[in-house]
């Protein structure tokens, strides 16, 4: 009968290889004993090829296993964002957006969007004033509060309700930051909103971290965005994209 420590041990070697660092040492120590075994029965320049060839195969796993970031990792036809990926997206949209649009406010639709503002006010002033919204999914079950210091924006699938506060500051230079522009339709009717409350133009941009070819052709882009993508099967740290 199988000890259970034996098994505890399998189990946790398992779980360590079920990652891509466990899985890139499994790999080295599996190449040092097919070294080790080979290297018997070769000498010479034989060796060297050999050793050659096993260290061009472990470069291209380490290749494959660490892809740099912004490349979306897919797993079952899904496009998954990771942290490390939202930390590049930040940091390159931030050194843009410092470079040409020196943003006094953001704000964001709802919580999805107010996370990744955060990650950007990290690198371009933490000190930013952030006015967040209230994101209702139009099939849940709206909200019965009085929203009175809000106004309403309608898009096919959210009921989206901005803070009035943010229109006494029209002489700013706003950012709206939201994760993913799948029409722009949201992006379109809060900025056609701000400016109808005497926001410049000039003085009002967006950034999400994705955006679709449709919102590009359409011209309903977000002006910064990290990755144009084909699909809106995306998920995010804090869930999928809708």
């Amino acid at each position: 009968m199988p000890n259970n420590n034996d098994n505890n041990s399998r189990v946790s070697i398992l779980r360590e290889v079920n990652s891509p660092l466990g899985l890139l040492v499994l790999i080295v120590l599996v190449t040092e004993v097919i070294l080790g075994v080979l290297a018997a029965k070769a000498s010479g320049l034989d060796f060297t090829l050999l050793i050659l060839g096993m260290i061009l195969l472990l470069l291209a796993v380490v290749y494959i296993i660490y892809s740099k970031p912004g490349n979306l990792s897919n797993e079952r036809d899904k496009a998954i964002l990771g942290w490390v990926d939202l930390e590049a997206a930040s940091e390159d949209l931030a050194s843009r957006i410092k470079r040409e649009f020196h943003t006094e406010l953001i704000i964001t639709p709802g919580l999805r969007g107010g996370i990744f503002s955060e990650l950007l006010k990290d690198k371009i002033d933490y000190n930013l004033p952030t006015f967040v919204g209230i994101s209702i999914w139009k099939q849940e079950r709206q909200s019965d509060l009085n929203l009175a210091d809000f106004l309403l924006i309608e898009t096919n699938k959210w009921n989206v309700y901005i803070p009035k506060s943010i229109f006494r500051y029209d002489n700013r230079k706003v950012l709206i930051v939201d994760d993913f522009a799948i029409s722009g339709d949201f992006l379109y009717n809060l900025k056609q909103l701000l400016l109808s409350q005497g926001f410049l133009p000039q003085n009002v941009k967006s950034a999400c971290i994705l955006t679709t070819k449709l919102a590009v052709k359409n011209h309903k882009a977000p002006d910064y965005y990290w990755r144009q993508v084909d699909r809106i099967d995306v998920y995010f740290p804090w869930g999928r994209a809708r």
